[in-house]
């Protein structure tokens, strides 16, 4: 007996009482979603095995555990025993390789979607609730399953979504969510052939080659993170111990600085060691927190020593020491949380699992710990108006493979096929209702990015100007968007090599209600390959060729794009995957603005000018540096203290820019939409100045300098536009060609720092059309 009492020990540590794991809610925006969230999973492993998806969590209207059925109703868990008892079967059947399902996710639930392949998952419960899978548990009878899970909460503020790698990393997955403008942001993919090198790099660290767990028939299952492959015996219990006394130690003689709140500068602890406890002090010297020196389990899990209450002081702290222990940050750098990425994981001792994982992310971003969310480094998307959401099961060999690359595409012969163009796949729905698609090899548009591939368009052999012939096909359909009354978008990377005379010509089609009739068909002039090996954007600005028909709201439209090349006698590369989109002229609303959140580490001045042309006028302030029309996650940047009087002149500006642009001018006037937050800072005032130069030749052609607003003592999100009205301006506007748009962002007045919301919030809108 004493072995199933081990056994039942470990089950009952692992019941879920909770879903603390799961980013809380962090805007108190009311949201617009849908009460059952379209949820679609993608399955684009390259793998045969069968599929099963699990939706399971908490109501948090009730507080009741249970699970969502593939209708998205709610049901609770039956009452459990001791010895745990099963649970009922709950599985959905997934998707195929190549296929997708639609979940739907209601709302105020918070909890996990997990997918296993090739056999269900076992689960149990007790009087206290669910038992969930813990494959490091001795005994866990899902131990030989490949299965793994991304976490949610869906509420009235919105949905928050990561792919967790706290315990461990198992079946590569991208994460996204689209809000009502029809903009997707995901996060989560990892690099071409990511899954393999991180297995390959976590087994080449010494000791540690024991947290990758195989099965019997050779199959990679998982790679624990530390703290669980230290439970379960196949790593150094005390493999961190070193680092962690002499971090401890460094404070013997000196002073830590915690400023756990970066939208609250001033608000500060001084942590002094004396023996092995760590004591802190506020601004007044009143003693706030102590912590004894942590174990490596500690640090692991975040917990024991460095546990953090849900609170404003000893939580805060603790989250801030447990992120620079794992990122071996915390005797180097005496304020914290400070650095970044590239100071992260030094050293011999350091995680070398979380470093791993998130070096071969595309973006950086992975949850490899429990709080790595410190600084915003964690692999998780947010809308506070959400329409639906995603998760792309990814390729788990190289090329979007299996295993092995994919060989390379085959070009067609010279004629044309029956139909002029090859055929669609039939399942092109992937449930996102994303107005940003992507371009993928296997024929589908989707709002997720895969890893970056390419397809061969088949040479021409003769003049096809105007009709696709031997084109690639690319559908989307089951679409529903209102028409905005725009224009269509895109941006298709294109490669003839060191062919002369080739020329890629692409056609967009729309069929409205997805009955079968073509409501609206674009043609865009062809665009002639250089003969230069290197990508090439082809974009709609090389204008129409011909249309018919009119555009209008989408009811379970259809959408299909055909790339062909229409002069030519050598096949050409388009890049698919994560580069080529294409943007359609359709909305369903604004998000809501940002929660303030961790500060973006500010920059002396621009980095080096960015080769970077936008789809259409409305471009994002982006970090670092840039303006452009892809929005990407949340994130708030810092506008430094004027410490004096810089009306009118940029002083330690954040500085973001758009090169390469060519549109014709509308006769219009510049927009823009910036989000500030001072805090409850007194007397500031924040200004920009908007800078043309029409033709990249260096010299600005137009300088606009706006009003400074002076923001509130009131922390919270404000909205500066350009209706706040023109301080000064010089020059004149005229067409862009191959020209530059700079922004400057500083603080005019004022003694404390302001926030900038950036990413996929601050917006300028040129006065210009393709």
């Amino acid at each position: 007996m004493p072995v199933r009492t081990k056994i039942l020990r470990a089950l009952l540590a692992l019941v879920v009482t909770t879903a603390a794991s799961v980013v809380a809610a962090a805007s108190l925006a009311s949201a617009t979603g849908p009460n059952l969230l379209p949820f679609t999973v993608t399955n684009h492993t390259g793998r045969a095995d069968a599929t099963w998806l699990y939706v399971l969590g908490t109501d948090l209207t009730s507080g009741r555990l249970g699970y969502v059925d593939a209708a998205g109703a709610f049901t609770p868990w039956p009452a459990g025993g001791l010895p745990p008892t099963p649970a009922p079967d709950v599985a959905i059947p997934g998707p195929a390789n190549g296929g997708a399902t639609v979940l739907k996710v209601p709302r105020n639930v918070s909890g996990r979607v997990y997918f296993a392949f090739g056999e269900k998952l076992t689960f149990f419960l007790t009087p206290d609730g669910l038992v969930q899978p813990a494959p490091w548990a001795a005994g866990d009878p899902n131990r030989d399953i490949l299965f793994d899970w991304s976490e949610f909460t869906y509420n009235d503020s919105g949905l928050w979504l990561n792919s967790s790698q706290v315990d461990m990393f198992a079946v590569p997955h991208v994460v996204g969510v689209t809000g009502a403008d029809g903009v997707t942001r995901h996060t989560g993919q990892l690099v071409d052939d990511g899954r393999n090198k991180v297995i390959a790099g976590v087994r080449a660290q010494s000791g540690w080659s024991g947290a990758v767990q195989t099965r019997a028939d050779g199959t990679v299952l998982r790679v624990l993170s530390p703290g669980k492959a230290a439970d379960a015996g196949l790593f150094s219990a005390t493999y961190l111990d070193p680092y962690i006394t002499s971090a401890w130690q460094t404070y013997a003689t000196r002073t830590l600085t915690v400023a756990p709140f970066l939208e609250q500068p001033d608000v500060k602890y001084f942590g002094r060691t004396s023996g092995d406890t760590m004591t802190f002090t506020d601004g007044s010297g009143q003693r706030v927190a102590s912590f004894g020196r942590p174990s490596s389990s500690d640090v692991w899990d975040c917990d024991g020593a460095l546990a953090a209450p849900n609170d404003l002081v000893v939580g805060p702290i603790a989250r801030t020491l447990c992120a620079a222990l794992h990122r071996t940050t915390l005797a180097s750098r005496d304020v914290q949380p400070s650095g970044g990425p590239a100071d992260f994981y030094q050293g011999t001792l350091t995680n070398h699992y979380s470093r791993i994982v998130h070096a071969n992310m595309v973006d950086g971003k992975a949850y490899g710990f429990a709080f790595d969310d410190v600084q915003d480094q964690e692999s998780l998307v947010h809308d506070g108006d959400p329409r639906a959401a995603g998760i792309d099961l990814s390729a788990f060999g190289p090329g979007g493979g299996p295993t092995d690359p994919p060989p390379s595409p085959t070009p067609t012969g010279a004629g044309p096929s029956p139909s002029g163009t090859t055929t669609p796949p039939s399942a092109c729905d992937d449930g996102s209702g994303a107005m940003s698609r992507l371009l993928q090899a296997d024929g589908s548009l989707t709002f997720l990015p895969r890893p970056a591939t390419s397809v061969s368009l088949p040479a021409a052999g003769g003049n096809h100007d105007g009709t696709p012939t031997n084109a690639k096909v690319f559908t989307a359909c089951g679409l529903d968007g209102r028409y905005t009354g725009g224009t269509t978008t895109f941006d298709l990377l294109v490669d003839a090599g060191t062919a002369a005379g080739d020329g890629v010509q692409v056609r967009i089609s729309y069929d409205l209600t997805g009955d079968g009739t073509v409501d609206r068909v674009e043609t865009y002039r062809y665009f002639a390959t250089d003969p230069v090996t290197g990508a090439e954007h082809y974009r709609q600005t090389q204008g129409l060729t011909a249309v018919t028909g009119t555009l209008g709201d989408l009811r379970n439209g259809t959408v299909r794009v055909e790339v062909w090349n229409a002069i030519g006698a050598t096949a050409t590369s388009l890049g698919v995957g994560n580069g080529s989109a294409v943007i359609l002229p359709y909305s369903g609303g604004t998000p809501p603005p940002p929660s303030p959140g961790t500060s973006v580490s500010p920059t002396a001045g621009p980095s080096p000018d960015p080769t970077m042309s936008p789809f259409g006028p409305q471009l994002y302030l982006e970090e670092p540096n840039l303006l452009w029309q892809r929005p990407a996650g949340t994130a708030r940047a810092t506008i430094t203290a004027a410490d004096g009087t810089w009306v009118g002149t940029p002083h330690t500006p954040r500085v973001y820019r758009a090169t390469n642009l060519t549109a014709r001018y509308t006769g219009g006037a510049t927009a823009f939409r910036l989000l500030l937050d001072a805090g409850t800072a007194v007397g500031n005032g924040t200004q920009v100045r908007v800078s043309y130069d029409l033709t990249g030749d260096g010299s600005f052609d137009r300088v606009e300098t706006y009003h400074y607003y002076a923001t509130d003592p009131v922390a919270g999100w404000e909205t500066y536009t350009a209706g706040q009205g023109l301080a000064a301006a010089t020059g004149s506007l005229g067409d862009l060609r191959g020209g530059t748009v700079q922004v400057e962002v500083w603080n005019a007045i004022g003694a404390a720092p302001t926030g900038l919301a950036v990413g996929d919030q601050s917006q300028l809108t040129l006065p210009y059309t393709a």
